[in-house]
């Protein structure tokens, strides 16, 4: 079945944010050849964000869970170098996917995760852990998320009043 449009403005959302975050640098799958919604590189320091979007999918839906257990558990790996961000973009229904996020990694042994849940203006919030020192350090979350929000913002407010793709946020 094909992604929904719900899902797929969400996972545009999610992509936008990366590049925000500096992520410039898609990768193509997990080293067990997953493929998240979202998964950039951030090339200055290695960080990574995987991002899932939800538009149908419940965070009590156990193959959804077990998708994200498989994400934690590669960016723990990966954390130990250079940090990475786990983040579930969904509608605007409480804290539930943080709370999901902040679970796995409990029930995985991950160290001490910073997560969070963010509303994105009133129909989406964004749901995080961040996993890795190195990622805390760099301040790549939340530090600036509402900036990033921010500039994403304005940009979308400016496509709706037609300024042209070159304005600089």
């Amino acid at each position: 079945m094909a992604p929904s449009l719900e899902h797929e403005r969400r996972r545009e959302l999610l992509d936008s944010l990366a590049l925000l975050a500096g992520c410039s640098q898609r990768v193509a799958t997990l080293p067990d050849g997953t493929v998240p919604d979202v998964l950039r590189w951030r090339p200055s320091d290695g960080l990574i964000l995987v991002g899932e979007a939800k538009a149908t999918e419940t965070a009590g839906c156990a193959s959804t869970r077990g998708r994200l257990r498989g994400y934690l558990g590669w960016a723990a790996h990966s954390g130990r170098n250079h940090g990475a961000l786990v983040a579930v973009c969904h509608d605007h229904a409480g804290d539930t996917w943080r709370t999901v996020l902040a679970g796995l990694c409990d029930s995985s042994g991950l160290p001490d995760p910073t997560s969070g849940c963010l509303a994105l203006g009133e129909r989406d919030a964004l749901s995080w852990v961040v996993v890795g020192s190195r990622a805390r350090e760099s301040g790549f979350w939340p530090e600036r998320l509402d900036e990033w929000h921010d500039g994403l913002y304005r940009r979308a407010r400016w496509r709706e009043l037609g300024v042209g793709a070159t304005s600089s946020v």
